[in-house]
């Protein structure tokens, strides 16, 4: 008797789940009880499991014709599935999704980076402290830059020294006084554009006959030698001052200065009849020089203390602000 096997060449994982798709037949002679020379014995049939023809992106399967992944369609016709059409967040928050035969694939947004299929936010912060400056730390931003917060001293210490101070006064009540410090950004390392938002001053005695007096809180961007016409005005605030010793304040003040440009930062004691304050100092170093400009005084632009004889007077200010690390 003879029996007709369908064979055809396919993988193992499919042959052993799904059976082989004919690509013509093979006899095989049997033993057996049948007459060869005839038909086959009574209720037997051959059988045919071959698929039709199939479109390429398509694999025959069980004697059909069945679209492979990616694609869509009754076999015979099969049609790529647009993944980005039908889930436009397929790479993810960041993410470009390109449709491809068969598939798709990401592109990720700068900030962003692949990681499996999807895009996902890169934390800067994780390595080096994101690239921000000495003292500041370093706050990530979702697909952006990362976010420096910083305070900017240059003062070694935060300690204020009683009877370390001078100010322009006739014992009873003081004329206008500045005080300054200024910071070199780009020497900081500060690539950004730098946004002040507080202002810390020491205090070394303020009295008043009203038990508060009125200061100053000012920034600017200097360019060029340091006097007051090479000061650009960045922005200013007003502050009072209670009668205390020994104590640092806050005042709060914004200001937006250039990367890399330098900020100046000035506390103003206006004249005030019965006001008497001396800004909070000590003698315990500082990174870079203190001035003070009185010209009641005969200082008639910033000088530093030590070039008008009181070398240990190292002013305690303290910057506050933010700036988006360069990429």
């Amino acid at each position: 008797m003879k029996k007709t096997v369908s064979l055809a060449f396919v993988f193992a994982a499919a042959a052993a789940a799904l059976g082989a798709c004919a690509q013509g037949t093979t006899d095989f002679e049997t033993s057996g009880d049948g007459d060869e020379g005839g038909s086959g014995p009574s209720g037997s049939t051959g059988s045919s499991t071959s698929c039709g023809p199939c479109d390429p992106n398509a694999a025959c399967v069980s004697g059909m014709c069945v679209c492979n992944a990616g694609f869509t369609g009754d076999g015979a016709t099969c049609a790529d599935v647009d993944e980005c059409a039908t889930n436009p967040s397929a790479c993810g928050n960041g993410g470009m999704c390109i449709n491809e035969p068969g598939g798709f694939s990401c592109t990720c947004a700068a900030g962003y980076e692949l990681s499996g299929d999807m895009c996902v936010d890169i934390d800067e912060c994780a390595t080096a402290n994101g690239g921000c400056a000495d003292g500041c730390s370093c706050a990530n931003e979702v697909g952006a830059p990362p976010t420096c917060d910083c305070v900017l001293t240059q003062s070694n210490s935060q300690d204020i020294v009683a009877a370390n101070s001078v100010s322009c006064n006739n014992g009873l009540d003081h004329t206008d006084n500045s005080y300054y410090r200024v910071f070199d950004l780009g020497a900081l390392g500060i690539d950004g554009d730098f946004s002040v938002t507080q202002v810390e001053v020491g205090i070394e005695l303020a009295t008043s006959s009203a038990g508060t007096q009125p200061v100053q809180v000012k920034l600017y961007e200097l360019s060029g030698a340091f006097t007051t016409a090479n000061l650009l005005s960045l922005g200013s605030a007003n502050g009072s001052v209670p009668d205390t010793a020994e104590t640092i304040q806050a005042f709060s003040v914004s200001g937006t200065a250039t990367a890399s440009s330098k900020l100046v930062v000035e506390l103003f004691t206006p004249t005030g009849v019965g006001n008497l304050l001396y800004v909070g100092s000590n003698n315990l170093g500082e990174t870079d020089p203190s001035y003070l400009r009185a010209i009641d005084c005969g200082i008639n632009e910033p000088a530093t203390c030590s070039s008008i004889g009181f070398p240990d007077m190292h002013i305690v200010m303290n910057v506050h602000g933010t700036y988006a690390k360069a990429p």
